[in-house]
């Protein structure tokens, strides 16, 4: 498992303004990656459905960025190439950021690996291609995503079709118009991705399942972002990958591995294939799902039960750029 570190400087003028949907993100969930920072983040929590994220978009209007500088850190789409930035740092071996994994041994012992990659907007997998271009001995990946099947649907069938979101056990995954399509097409051909990628989805039922043979068979008490992640390399090592060699293909409309082959198909036959899961989250933000899997709450970090009592700096709002920009001048 993965875990990042956040360094935030004191400042009582800088402000870090999140944009978080209502729907499908349980309170901890909404809570763990703000309220820790105290007064420095304050968050707009948008009222809408299930519906593609980025659904706030500003027009061609962007005068609010007039704000000054120093009173504002970051503000929509800017946070994306930001998180795009640390990213990259977090996707090519950084050993202070690596865990358990030990991304950073790996690199200097193995001379090409396969990263497996929970997706949802898709970001995580981006950094990695661009961290493979920059020389990270990535041979290849597994895009593993859940009933939000955009990408798996546009790698199967060439066609590219955004959607409304559907609401999953993995809900950070849940969207339906992910914006790094464009970054990844732009950078790579379809043909390029079909050999660079396997392409993965999984259901909740799915899901659930991953997380009680995770538990079974490890002792590992894995989230239902990393259990997607799971099952979709377990499922390549364990005869996925065998079958499309042999002209077998899964269903696009059913969980499993999308028809293309890609490029390093051979190394998982031939049993030479090495896999990186990348972790998403830790497991007690997702208490309910998980103990509904194995039967038992998982453990609660001491650190995350202290941020549950913090007071909230939440400011609600329904889903209107207009008043969104208006609230950001007046208040920022």
């Amino acid at each position: 498992m993965l875990q990042r570190q956040t360094a935030v400087g004191s400042t009582d003028n800088a402000h870090i303004l999140v944009k978080l949907h209502t729907c499908g993100k349980n309170n901890l969930y909404k809570t763990a990656g703000c309220e820790s920072l105290g007064g420095l983040i304050r968050k707009v929590i948008i009222d809408v459905l299930c519906l593609a994220l980025g659904n706030l978009n500003s027009p061609a209007d962007a005068s609010f960025l007039r704000i000054p500088f120093e009173n504002v850190c970051f503000a929509l789409k800017g946070f994306q190439n930001l998180c795009i930035c640390s990213l990259l740092r977090y996707e090519i071996c950084s050993g202070d950021d690596i865990l358990a994994l030990g991304i950073g041994l790996v690199c200097i012992f193995l001379e090409e690996f396969d990263v497996v990659v929970p997706s949802g907007n898709f970001g995580n997998l981006t950094s990695g291609l661009i961290a493979q271009k920059m020389g990270a001995p990535i041979k290849g990946f597994v895009a593993a995503t859940n009933a939000n099947r955009t990408i798996p649907d546009w790698i199967a069938t060439g066609e590219y079709k955004a959607r409304p979101s559907v609401a999953t056990l993995s809900n950070a995954m849940d969207v339906g118009a992910p914006s790094n399509y464009e970054r990844i097409s732009a950078m790579y051909t379809l043909d390029e991705v079909r050999e660079l990628f396997g392409s993965y989805w999984l259901d909740d039922a799915g899901t659930a399942k991953a997380i009680k043979e995770c538990n079974t068979r490890t002792g590992y008490i894995i989230d239902p972002h990393g259990a997607v992640g799971y099952q979709a390399w377990n499922d390549i090592r364990k005869g996925a990958i065998e079958n499309l060699r042999a002209g077998i293909k899964n269903p696009i409309e059913e969980p499993g591995l999308t028809p293309n082959l890609p490029s390093w198909a051979n190394d998982i036959i031939n049993n030479q294939a090495v896999g990186i899961l990348l972790e998403t989250a830790h497991p007690a933000k997702f208490g309910d799902i998980v103990k509904s899997a194995i039967g038992r709450d998982p453990v609660m970090p001491d650190r995350l039960e202290k941020v549950l009592s913090l007071p909230s700096n939440d400011i609600p709002m329904e889903n209107s750029y207009e008043k969104f920009k208006s609230w950001l001048l007046e208040n920022l």
